[in-house]
């Protein structure tokens, strides 16, 4: 992955009313650019001409990866709370990780409202 892939999968995505399917490595993808750029800052001294601009790069990588999960970690929990509440929802588009996220969530939040609605009735 480069930066301007990731860049472009962020814009997607943060655009994106739902969720937008992701290759089944793009979290590793994502982790190995966001090593490489901070691997790339410690190789130079910040007296390099060069480290400046692999600074910036390194933060804006950074920036970017942690608002893109941001961003699905989002969408993931409104998805399971609305399946919790007996919605409808597809979890195709969600990566491996993502689905067992969705899951828990899901059913943590499937638990708190049976606990809060027996109340009800007790």
């Amino acid at each position: 992955m480069t930066p301007e892939e990731l860049g472009e999968h962020w814009r997607e995505e943060h655009s994106a009313k739902g969720i937008r399917a992701l290759r089944p490595d793009f979290y590793e993808s994502m982790a190995s650019l966001v090593r490489e750029c901070r691997i790339r800052c410690r190789e130079l001294t910040p007296d390099s001409p060069e480290w400046d601009a692999a600074d910036r790069l390194r933060q804006s990588v950074q920036t970017r990866a942690k608002a893109l999960v941001e961003e699905r970690a989002e969408k993931i929990c409104r998805m399971a709370f609305l399946s919790a509440c007996g919605g409808k929802v597809s979890v195709v588009r969600l990566t491996d990780g993502e689905k067992a996220l969705f899951q828990q969530v899901r059913d943590d939040v499937a638990d708190h409202l049976d606990s809060v609605i027996r109340r009800w009735h007790a």
